[in-house]
């Protein structure tokens, strides 16, 4: 009887672990403005810098609830990695952001994102021509603590941490690198 009632709560905690959520971080979004911190259109001259502000979407199939958020940018001034093995060795380690939440205390559904996470963060256009010079790299780290929906489950983490390539500041054109991502 007792074995049989382990074989049951494992399968019930296997089950679990196939429906739960998980969070995956997306692009974030890019908001260009000008010396007087207006916004302004993408593509339009005038550029002082942009406002960076990431988030994430739940890839799994339950809903990712109490959700606690945080990120950072982080520009290093190096003289440019030459590959991805060595801005990966950049990225810091995580969990640590979502302890002081700029977000907190939402639901992501499962398929859905959780829009972007504000206040967001400076990004100046001297960094962004460094950066495409090859003479810095910016990097964001952006990590999530969320429950999911069964009892007894403990707190889940992810954490992502993402390179910015700048193609053309003039254009407000970026690309992004996912060059690290844990959860559990």
């Amino acid at each position: 009887m007792g074995k049989q009632l382990g074989e049951m709560t494992q399968a019930r905690k296997d089950a679990e672990a196939q429906q739960r959520p998980l969070l995956e971080v997306i692009n974030p979004q890019m908001t260009s403005y000008d010396a007087r911190g207006i916004w302004i259109k993408k593509g339009e001259r005038g550029v002082a810098g942009w406002l960076v502000s990431p988030g994430w979407k739940n890839v799994g199939l339950s809903p990712a609830q109490h959700v606690r958020m945080g990120f950072d940018l982080k520009p290093y001034p190096e003289n440019g990695p030459q590959s991805v093995e060595q801005l990966i060795k950049l990225c810091p380690p995580g969990p640590s952001l979502s302890d002081h939440p700029e977000f907190s205390g939402s639901t992501i559904a499962p398929g859905e994102s959780n829009g972007r996470i504000f206040p967001a963060k400076e990004m100046p256009l001297v960094g962004a021509l460094a950066a495409q010079r090859n003479q810095a790299v910016i990097i964001f780290v952006i990590d999530a603590t969320y429950q999911d929906a069964f009892k007894d489950s403990p707190l889940h983490h992810s954490y992502a941490c993402v390179g910015i390539f700048v193609n053309d500041p003039k254009k407000s054109a970026f690309s992004f690198v996912n060059l690290k991502q844990e959860g559990d």
